[in-house]
């Protein structure tokens, strides 16, 4: 009875807790008002979690980590296909399907991870995307080192700069869709017209597409004035 007192406590603080931290951030959160929304005092909350940050992660953790392996196990999927099932309309495929297991798990805990895009400043959750985008680019190095092995020569290579710029280009466009649109179906068809145009814009660099277009075009010097005055 007593474990059963205790387990509802904890869930009455994290609910709480999680309203506090959405309304107010994980720096101007109160965990007297936490406490109080909760019935319990302040001195209980620190017998559950000894700080206000390990109250934010356990409110944020299951649902962050979670979306997080998700994602690291598909790059894994991805990579362990074969030469075939790795060209582009396969990859364009694999990524739709793979969106829509993150779309599932971000609308199921929606409120949480607007806590996490929005909420965390002061916590190390603040760079939670970050987390996606070295996923993304061990994943592209990968895959580019797997297509020179097989001697491709109109296959380019994407600069490390560049990779990361378009990462986390990427991700923050992402998940600022999500932030943006509480309806599931909405976000998700306007975030697999993202990943067709992220998709469409790689498949170009990495076939050298957009070289073939410059290389093409010239453009005289003095066809352009560039003026000192702003």
């Amino acid at each position: 009875m007593e474990k059963a007192r205790e387990t509802t406590a904890r869930r009455r603080i994290l609910a709480s807790a999680l309203h506090e931290f959405r309304a107010h951030g994980f720096e101007a959160a109160s965990l007297r008002t936490i406490a109080d929304r909760a019935g319990v005092t302040t001195g209980a909350i620190y017998g559950y979690f000894p700080s206000k940050l390990d109250l934010f992660d356990a409110v944020v953790k299951p649902a962050g980590d979670t979306l997080a392996f998700l994602f690291e196990h598909a790059q894994e999927e991805f990579c362990a296909l074969s030469a075939e099932e790795q060209d582009f309309p396969h990859m364009l495929t694999f990524a739709h399907d793979v969106l829509e297991r993150l779309v599932a798990i971000l609308y199921d805990n929606r409120q949480v991870f607007l806590v996490i895009f929005k909420n965390a400043a002061g916590t190390p959750w603040n760079n939670y995307a970050q987390r996606f985008v070295e996923v993304e680019i061990k994943g592209t190095v990968q895959y580019m080192e797997s297509q020179a092995l097989q001697s491709d020569a109109s296959f380019n290579k994407v600069s490390e700069p560049l990779m990361r710029v378009l990462a986390e280009s990427y991700f923050r466009d992402l998940f600022t869709l999500f932030c943006l649109d509480s309806c599931r179906e909405s976000a998700l068809e306007n975030m697999r017209q993202l990943i067709n145009f992220y998709h469409r814009g790689y498949e170009a660099l990495l076939l050298g597409k957009y070289d073939k277009a410059v290389s093409g075009t010239s453009i005289q010097s003095n066809q352009l004035e560039v003026s000192g005055n702003y």
